[in-house]
């Protein structure tokens, strides 16, 4: 056979060979016994050969390579290589291995041309040579490893040529061909035999029969299908480790690559339920999906529909399970009734904390913490008195709200998340609370450190006018006087306070001041002003508020005032007046706010009107209103009693004396028998006040006993039915017993029978 053969010829014998082989099963079955290697002599099999290459050219080895296999080889010139070897103490057939892969190194390739010959080529053209082609198409027959060129037919069951060529291209050298049959589905690989079976093992594990892809329908209960949907998608995205995004919610998913799927190192951050599906798999590498996956959902019936290799469903399922369940909201809302505070001033305390004492509005209205009381002196006030006894009410910490607030111990507001919303509802007095729930659960404990029973206090006020003369420089002087000491106790030295005198020309006195008495009560002072003629009971108020909430006292009347005058007709017509009526009288304002050593705090606001004269103003008798008014913040111990003092006003009054029976006479009994005079009066307003701190039911219970008893009334004086539900219409003064002293939180004042009965005596 010529060494030179054209492209032509070498194609048309290629062809014509691997069809006799295909149909040849003699052949075939001599597939079994084919040896890429060259086998030694039988009479050299068994020698140990020794030999050395040193810098030799390709004929010195090859001359000993056919001296141990007994065939003639044939090259050309253009095939040189120095060899470099040496080999001690191998076997004949080792030594031929080691030949051929010395020259395997150096790019020579030994194509075998019969029983005889040999040809030595360059590996690049080994192609080239026709001779000594075997081709394998048993799929069970492994060729031993070596570096001997081998030609071998590998047919494809599953599938098609395009999908293994590039796979195999990138295993095999430089100068391997790949051949491709289209018609068989069949590929032609030229390589050493070692490379060959790599790219067989290759082949093998791709061509795998295609899984049977089934359909499964997943009824969401709980989640949103679109959005299971688009997390699977999601997921199968991640694990391939592709940086393109999903399709977004709603759109149909794009179709899942073919191949198989592997969990990346470091997969693409998902959701927690995802990332914990992913864990679950065994190793890095572990095969999470495979073959194609097509996820669609339906929004109208809420269903999944999954297209996939059965082997992938368990995965699918369990992500499935993760997601769908009951999730609570992120933002909840909540209703809180409120048992004591008012949900208007809660809301606006709530708001206020929240943003660091900002504004107290809230959403159903805003309030102030201050009274909206004018505080500048004016002659004259509205009879629509602008003050609310409620709008002074603040939410007030109890001490251990107050603690725990301030240490922290309920979480820190100034994090809650800008959703948070805080409305009040004022016809059910309710906090509406809408907000994230662990923002809605630290405002639910504040609240419930707000709202709480506040302490109460009952003060008992007495106010005296005191017509001051030779005997009483001041209104305190009529309690300090000898015949009064030894029932009223002893006094402290007197406090000044600041006056407010609105109306000038009427007298403050020297000394506006309060004054704290001991061994003291509201009664004794009672009993003591009626023997007293320069002593008047103007009023005995009492009233019951809780802790720092504003109460008020008025005592008066209503009087009208004209405030203009219109003329009809001409200069004699109707005249026409119009009016108001104005308040006058006694009002006492007070604030009470009570410390846990039982001592209250008042802030007072006292005023004292009366009409002072008239003056005629376009023919309208007008009256002059004298205003008193004074303010002060003091302390008083529970059950103490204070006196407030220093309200002086002057007047002249007519005074008439006359001779009974002569007196009366008609004309001459009126300049001879009676005598007319003017006399100037100084009047003290003094007022005082005892409070009550009532902070359990059995305190109020006491107080309310001890109220009953001091009205000196039977049980058969108070009606019968209807006025109200206490045990205490159906007992005698008698029979209610007096708590023992040891059991009294304060000291027991005296009974007002008691003084009464001293003063008698005396």
């Amino acid at each position: 056979m010529d060494d030179i053969m054209t492209n032509t010829t070498i194609s048309k014998i290629f062809t014509l060979f691997l069809i006799a082989a295909l149909t040849n099963e003699g052949f075939a079955q001599n597939l079994h016994s084919f040896n890429p290697t060259e086998m030694p002599l039988p009479q050299k099999e068994q020698e140990l050969q020794s030999f050395r290459f040193e810098g030799a050219d390709i004929d010195t080895v090859m001359t000993q390579y056919c001296e141990w296999t007994g065939k003639t080889y044939l090259k050309t010139d253009a095939v040189q290589a120095i060899i470099t070897l040496r080999v001690d103490r191998l076997t004949t057939a080792e030594s031929i291995q080691v030949v051929e892969a010395i020259l395997a190194m150096n790019n020579i390739a030994l194509v075998p041309m019969g029983d005889k010959f040999i040809k030595v080529v360059q590996a690049g053209s080994a192609d080239l040579v026709g001779q000594g082609m075997e081709i394998n198409l048993d799929p069970d027959f492994i060729i031993p490893s070596s570096d001997d060129f081998v030609t071998t037919v590998i047919p494809l069951q599953n599938v098609q040529i395009q999908e293994v060529q590039a796979a195999v291209q990138h295993i095999l050298h430089t100068y391997g061909k790949i051949l491709t049959l289209q018609r068989s589905n069949s590929i032609m690989i030229t390589d050493t035999a070692a490379n060959v079976n790599r790219a067989r093992e290759l082949i093998e594990f791709i061509d795998q029969a295609t899984a049977l892809i089934e359909q499964r329908i997943y009824k969401i209960e709980h989640a949103d299908a679109v959005e299971i949907a688009a997390k699977i998608d999601e997921i199968i995205t991640a694990a391939k480790g592709e940086e393109d995004k999903p399709d977004p919610v709603g759109n149909p998913y794009a179709r899942t690559p073919a191949g198989v799927i592997r969990a990346n190192a470091n997969p693409a951050t998902t959701s927690a339920p995802a990332q914990a599906s992913i864990a679950n798999t065994e190793g890095g590498n572990a095969v999470l999906i495979q073959g194609d996956v097509k996820v669609l959902a339906d929004e109208r019936t809420n269903i999944i529909i999954i297209f996939s290799q059965a082997e992938n469903f368990p995965f699918f399922e369990k992500i499935i399970e993760v997601l769908d369940v009951i999730v609570e909201p992120e933002t909840i809302f909540e209703v809180i009734n409120l048992e004591y505070a008012d949900a208007e001033e809660l809301s606006g305390t709530l708001n206020s904390l929240i943003t660091g004492g900002g504004s107290s509005s809230s959403a159903s209205g805003s309030r102030t913490s201050t009274s909206n009381r004018n505080n500048g002196s004016n002659s004259t006030r509205d009879n629509t008195n602008s003050r609310n006894t409620n709008n002074n009410r603040n939410t007030r910490l109890t001490p251990n709200a107050a603690e725990e607030l301030s240490t922290g111990g309920i979480g820190n507001l100034n994090r809650l998340s800008e959703e948070t919303t805080i409305l009040a509802d004022a016809r059910s007095n309710s906090i509406l609370l809408m907000g994230e729930k662990n923002d809605i659960a630290a405002l639910k404990q504040v609240i419930a450190k707000l709202d709480v029973k506040l302490e109460q206090v009952m003060i008992e006020a007495a106010i005296f006018e005191v017509t001051l003369n030779n005997g009483l420089n001041s209104g305190i002087d009529w309690l300090y006087r000898e015949n009064n000491l030894d029932q009223a106790g002893g006094f402290n030295a007197p406090t000044l306070l600041s006056t407010t005198n609105t109306i000038p020309g009427i007298a403050t006195g020297a000394l506006t001041y309060y004054q704290n008495l001991t061994d003291i009560s509201t009664e004794i002072a009672i009993s003591l002003a009626a023997n007293d003629s320069n002593v008047r009971l103007l009023s005995t108020p009492v009233i019951m508020t809780t802790d720092n909430t504003e109460a008020r006292l008025s005592v008066g009347e209503q009087r009208p005032v004209v405030t203009s005058t219109s003329s009809f007709g001409n200069s004699s017509g109707t005249l026409r007046s119009s009016y108001e009526y104005k308040d006058i009288g006694i009002n006492l304002t007070v604030t009470p706010r009570i410390n846990p050593q039982r001592v209250v705090v008042m802030e007072l606001l006292q005023q004292a009107d009366q009409v002072g004269g008239t003056v005629e103003i376009d023919n309208n008798s007008v009256p002059v209103i004298l205003n008193r008014e004074f303010e002060a913040q003091i302390s008083v111990p529970d059950r103490g009693t204070i006196a407030l003092g220093g309200l002086i006003n002057s007047e002249t009054r007519d005074s008439k004396t006359k001779i009974p029976i002569l007196g009366d006479i008609p004309f001459i009994g009126r300049y001879l028998f009676s005598s007319q005079s003017q006399q100037q009066v100084q009047t003290e307003l003094i007022v005082l006040l005892t409070p009550y701190v009532l902070t359990t039911d059995a305190e109020l219970k006491e107080e309310t006993e001890r109220r009953y008893r001091s009205t000196d009334m039977n049980v058969d004086d108070w009606p019968k039915t209807g006025w109200s539900d206490s045990t205490l219409r159906y007992q005698s003064g008698e029979s209610l017993k007096v708590l023992d002293e040891t059991q009294r939180p304060y000291q027991q004042k005296s009974n007002i029978s008691t003084i009464l009965q001293n003063m008698k005596a005396q």
